[in-house]
């Protein structure tokens, strides 16, 4: 893991669209690692050594569902995995819980929120 002041943040997309939300992160002390989901991205994921990892989440049940579930078995239980989705909140909650995900990343984040959501979740596991 990094410093507090250089973290890394993996997003694992199926959209390309969503990553323009996650762009302008570096000026608050992030690199970004953007991933498509794939066959074998879990590997990947775990070769980047992040502070925190995003799975966009477009449909429930659906390989974003898939990728958590084996990240969780081999990844460092220190570093959240959080979900980023437009699924209405309610259900989205209920996905977090279910799921074994750290929480959730808001849909409407901006730079400035993202970062302090990052952030709080990384709290949460040190």
């Amino acid at each position: 893991m990094t410093t507090n002041t250089n973290l890394k943040a993996v997003v694992v997309y199926e959209d390309a669209k969503i990553l323009d939300k996650f762009d302008r992160l570096e000026r608050f002390g992030w690199t970004g690692a953007p991933l498509e989901n794939k066959l074998g991205v879990s590997q990947t994921v775990l070769m980047e050594k992040a502070d925190v990892i995003v799975i966009w989440l477009g449909e429930p049940n659906l390989p974003g569902i898939r990728l958590l579930k084996a990240l969780k078995k081999k990844s460092d239980p220190k570093v959240p995995i959080l979900l980023y989705s437009t699924i209405p909140l309610g259900q989205l909650l209920k996905i977090v819980k279910e799921s074994g995900a750290d929480g959730m990343v808001s849909q409407a984040g901006n730079p400035l929120n993202l970062n302090f959501e990052f952030r709080q979740n990384i709290g949460k596991k040190n």
